[in-house]
């Protein structure tokens, strides 16, 4: 049929309109046209052929006028139920609860199938009275379905909305104040150049230099937030030719794109959990499929927490409640979302910020948990973009923020943080100290072809400590040795998200797996506080000589960051420290490759951001990590506020043509 639609069409309310008049906008409801061509054949069981008065039907349709009865001969109308045929466009699109049929000619809205069993047909002599029955009551039950879900989705979000007015929101934001406002977002930006403060850049430099961080995209919030809620933002320094770039931009996940569209926050967040309120909330998003977004739970992370290179060249930005998020750089170092990498359905759960990529083999290590009604955690292998393996470990519910690997082994962190969701009610942090609770250590040996529980040997140490992030780990005769920092219970002290925990300081840990034992040492430069220790990233998995770790200020705000500490593993401690100017603070140090190297582990820098608490401005800092200079090699004055976030990474230029 040519537009416009025969009359007959247009009386059994079909609802069609043409393509010119409708283009862009919502079509008419499916449900009611289904309800109208059955209620039209509903007619032909009460007049049939035998007819009555002036609603005699003739030949199995209504009469009508002259030119009416004329265009219902010439028809044949049959209404697809259960799809449209013709274009790919005329299908159904779901638009969360609603329905929605988008643009196409009317003559590809509806094409004759006689044997179709789903059919509504109004074809002479073929009533279909039982399908039209069938298909009414199918309509009205999905409608009254599509009501009842409205309803449960307003009811839903009345009472969100009624928690969250019980709950004291500006006090959840202390921390966007500390560090005078290091941690409050700021807008997505590109291809900003950064000119030299002091020194010059190197020109064995080339590659990126990328950092992730919590960046609330709803500015003052209107729910409970934690320092960690805020959604994952990308902020890069590309680094070619002689010149500088700066980026920073969000990543564009499930939620993040939900809540653009709601123009507010949807979503569950740490800070809310606070309270009988926070209790409540928790219990509500736990039966209501992430408050009726239909969004998978491995979906629904914010990726604001650590970023990482795969052996096959993904880019990842990773957080602890999803699956990790693949995002691209272009030329300039702009990032773009690509969306969670699930690699090819064989990831379908949460995965921890700190997989482990060994680049000589071509393996990635993993560990994830979750923490719901029936709590799991588990370690697997991906090798060629493909879980190999997954294996259930029975563990207590604890932190487990991180693992580490040597050549022979792959070993399991089980620190003595207990989570206990009960510290909600009191408004405590999510994890506490347990004093009686040992540390100990689960190593699979790496010569297996398969990994299995019942080979996994686990070996407890004679004291209480947690280990939140791993420094380095290599095998020494039969030994596994691990550098660390390494807190121990403090009662009263608290984190801004454990309690009960005191600072972190860097120990030699050697764990014998001969005579199942551990020994926990103290090294030259145990008394420093310090965290986010890295090495270089092509070294993980084997032996090196250095490492490096951010020096901690005094305070209870874990991110004043006030330094650089360089560790010699070789001599057995500490090398040297940097200090940063009064005021000022930065992050996780970063080591960046010299494109010249001579094949020393220290041969390059370390990079980082900066930011001056005195006077409010952010640069980009390249040190010398083989001296280790205080005066760094190079200052980069970024011209915009660069908040403080988590970790980072350096990806060189060859690597970046990698990107799958």
């Amino acid at each position: 049929w040519a537009s416009p639609p025969p009359p007959a069409a247009t009386k059994f309310g079909l609802g069609v309109t043409s393509a010119s008049a409708t283009r862009g906008r919502r079509r008419s409801n499916v449900g009611l046209n289904v309800a109208a061509s059955s209620l039209a054949m509903l007619g032909v069981l009460r007049y049939g052929k035998t007819g009555g008065g002036n609603s005699r039907m003739a030949g199995g349709r209504p009469t009508a006028s002259s030119r009416r009865r004329g265009a219902a001969r010439k028809s044949t109308v049959v209404h697809m139920v259960n799809r449209y045929k013709g274009l790919p466009g005329a299908r159904l699109a779901h638009r969360g609860i609603f329905d929605e049929v988008v643009d196409v000619p009317w003559s590809s809205r509806f094409e004759p199938r006689l044997h179709d069993s789903a059919l509504v047909s109004l074809v002479h002599g073929r009533p279909g009275l039982l399908a039209d029955l069938v298909v009414l009551c199918a309509g009205a039950a999905a409608r009254a379905n599509e009501e009842w879900l409205k309803l449960r989705f307003g009811a839903v979000c009345a009472t969100f909305q009624w928690l969250d007015s019980m709950q004291d929101v500006e006090g959840s934001l202390f921390w966007a104040n500390a560090l005078n406002g290091a941690f409050q977002p700021v807008s997505p930006v590109s291809r900003v150049p950064l000119v030299a403060k002091t020194g010059k850049l190197p020109g064995d430099l080339a590659g990126t230099f990328m950092r992730v961080g919590p960046n609330p995209a709803h500015w003052p919030p209107k729910k409970r937030t934690h320092v960690f809620d805020g959604d994952g933002m990308v902020h890069t320094v590309r680094i070619a030719g002689g010149e500088a770039l700066y980026n920073c931009a969000f990543m564009e996940t499930a939620r993040w794109k939900i809540e653009q569209r709601r123009n507010a926050e949807h979503f569950l967040r740490i800070g809310e959990f606070h309270g009988l309120c926070g209790l409540a909330k928790m219990f509500l998003a736990s039966i209501t499929d992430n408050m009726f977004t239909g969004v998978q739970a491995h979906e629904a992370s914010t990726a604001n927490t650590a970023v990482g290179f795969t052996p096959d060249g993904r880019l990842w930005a990773m957080n602890e409640s999803g699956a990790p998020f693949r995002f691209r750089l272009d030329e300039h170092g702009c990032p773009a979302s690509v969306g969670f990498d699930t690699l090819g359905g064989t990831l379908m759960g949460q995965m921890s910020a700190h997989p482990k990529f060994d680049r000589r083999t071509g393996e990635t290590f993993f560990h994830g948990s979750s923490h719901g009604a029936q709590p799991s955690f588990y370690i697997g292998r991906i090798v060629d973009g493909v879980v190999t393996d997954r294996v259930e470990l029975p563990l207590t519910p604890g932190f487990h923020h991180d693992i580490f690997i040597t050549e022979r082994y792959v070993v399991v962190v089980d620190g003595s943080m207990n989570f206990d969701p009960h510290a909600i009610v009191m408004g405590e942090p999510l994890w506490t100290f347990g004093f009686e609770r040992k540390l100990r250590f689960g190593l699979w040996p790496r010569s297996d072809r398969r990994m299995a529980a019942e080979d996994i040997i686990w070996i407890d140490s004679a004291e209480a400590a947690e280990i939140v992030h791993t420094l380095h780990a290599y095998d020494e005769g039969g030994r596994v040795v691990l550098w660390a920092p390494v807190c121990r219970g403090q009662p009263g002290a608290r984190d801004v998200v454990l309690g009960d925990v005191g600072p972190a300081q860097m120990h030699r840990i050697d764990i014998d797996v001969a005579a199942r034992s551990v020994d926990v040492r103290r090294v030259p430069g145990s008394h420093l506080r310090t965290e986010f220790p890295r090495i270089r990233d092509d070294a993980i998995g084997r032996r090196v000589d250095y490492g490096y770790s951010a020096l901690q200020g005094d305070g209870s705000f874990g991110f004043n960051f006030i330094g650089i500490a360089k560790w010699n593993f070789q001599a057995g401690g500490l090398e040297r420290t940097v200090h940063f100017p009064a005021g000022v603070v930065g992050g996780e140090p970063i080591f960046i490759p010299s494109t010249d190297s001579t094949g020393r582990d220290d041969d390059g820098y370390i990079g980082m951001f900066l930011w001056n608490t005195k006077t409010c401005e952010s640069s980009f800092v390249v040190y010398d990590a083989h001296t280790l200079d205080p005066e760094p090699v190079v200052e980069l004055q970024v011209p915009r506020r660069v908040p403080i976030g988590f970790h980072a990474l350096w990806v060189s230029e060859e690597e970046l043509q990698m990107q799958g």
